[in-house]
């Protein structure tokens, strides 16, 4: 349980914040973690040492930054998979999938992944029924060092200040709960302050939609077959990420015979 805490508190904390700032930090060095002291973290990420100690003094760090360090190895013992290994297992489910599911509509999910990896930051916006969908794909990102989180989009205003700082060099992916663009516009507009948070997002966007009439085809990838119900929406997103996974695993540069952690 103890990553999945990890995980809850960078994804509910504000950006910038002490509890976003060691979290962020603690999965981008997940496999480094025992080599670092109280010292070295609090000066890495620029805050108090006392700051850093109280943080890991909270129950759900395991009460203490040793018996942290402690509990994390026997966590990662039982979440930890060599990326070659876990690559076969999606390899495996893709094929299970029904065919009218595994389209590649022209070279989708090879622009997508090339948009994530060169990103310095990347930010899931989606329903909370789809965030589970992309949790290996966010591992894979961590381990790449290139920090990412999932926003629920019902709660984007809360992060409004996050969005509006993001650069050329981050990405946004909007995760529709819709199957083509003019849908999910006017489900964002029903919800105002939602929005206008991500009016104000200063990142690249990307949405990832079945058919994308009504908006310029460059800010759209056809991840989802056209055609697809809303009803098996949830399995084509959640096909898209686990390809997302095995492409970007492909691409990203990394010994595939190193352990990742699937949170």
């Amino acid at each position: 349980m103890l990553m999945e805490n990890i995980l809850k508190i960078h994804e509910d904390s504000l950006y910038g914040s002490l509890d976003y700032k060691i979290s962020e930090f603690i999965l981008l060095n997940t496999f480094e973690m025992n080599e670092y002291s109280l010292g070295d973290i609090a000066k890495i990420v620029n805050l108090p040492k006392s700051s850093v100690a109280s943080f890991f003094s909270n129950n759900r760090m395991s009460g203490g930054f040793p018996l942290f360090q402690r509990s994390l190895k026997t966590d990662l013992g039982r979440k930890t998979v060599t990326i070659n290994l876990y690559l076969r297992q999606i390899r495996a489910f893709l094929n299970r999938v029904p065919k009218r599911m595994r389209v590649d509509l022209d070279g989708s999910y090879e622009r997508l992944s090339e948009e994530i990896l060169k990103s310095r930051r990347v930010i899931f916006l989606g329903p909370k029924t789809l965030r589970e969908s992309f949790i290996p794909l966010e591992s894979l990102l961590w381990k790449k060092k290139i920090p990412c989180r999932y926003i629920v989009m019902s709660c984007a205003c809360r992060y409004e200040k996050e969005l509006s700082e993001l650069g050329d060099e981050d990405l946004v992916l909007m995760i529709s709960p819709h199957d083509n663009y003019r849908e999910f516009h006017y489900f964002l507009n029903s919800f105002p302050a939602v929005a206008s948070a991500i009016g104000k997002c200063k990142g690249k966007i990307l949405y990832l939609v079945a058919e994308y009439a009504g908006a310029d085809e460059n800010n759209c990838v056809t991840i989802i077959p056209a055609g697809v119900s809303l009803v098996d929406i949830p399995i084509a997103v959640h096909f898209a990420s686990f390809k997302l996974f095995y492409i970007c695993a492909e691409r990203s540069g990394l010994d595939l015979s190193q352990q990742i952690c699937i949170i």
